[in-house]
């Protein structure tokens, strides 16, 4: 098997695990998922959002953006709207550097609070920004960032 043969098996497995009605219930589980999915868009920036209930369920988890190798353009409308017809109590959103590295960037910071904004008029929360890169992540939650 190849390793993109490896990855989509996985992705397999992981999309079998991971439906509606499943509860995140620990950082590292949702750590864990993210990683593994953005693992198939390797050499691009991709972002995507994890739509929750209430209860702490998945609803839905969806790549809404993807970009080049040196960045993503996201509208933080869609992500309002998407939130909105999934009718969510919450989102965890995800993206990927290609480089290797996990650290977010003062722009991503700085979108990231102008996204929970925007959510939070609507009664969204944006519970977490996990960016992963290859098999590390970091949680923009668990770091004190958001």
């Amino acid at each position: 098997m190849t390793d993109d043969e490896i990855i989509e098996k996985a992705l397999t497995i992981l999309d079998g695990r991971i439906r509606r009605d499943t509860v995140m219930s620990s950082p590292d589980a949702v750590k864990k998922y993210l990683t593994i999915q953005a693992a198939k868009h390797d050499g691009r920036e991709v972002f995507g959002v994890m739509f929750i209930d209430k209860e702490y369920r998945v609803i839905d988890f969806q790549y809404l953006f993807f970009g080049t190798i040196a960045g993503v353009s996201i509208y933080i409308r869609e992500i309002v709207r998407a939130a909105l017809q999934k009718n969510a109590e919450a989102v965890i959103i995800t993206h990927n550097h290609p480089n290797g590295n996990t650290i977010p960037s003062s722009e991503d910071i700085a979108t990231t609070k102008k996204m929970k904004e925007a959510l939070s008029l609507v009664d969204v929360m944006l519970l977490d920004h996990v960016i992963t890169s290859g098999r590390s992540c970091l949680s923009m939650t668990q770091e004190g960032i958001i």
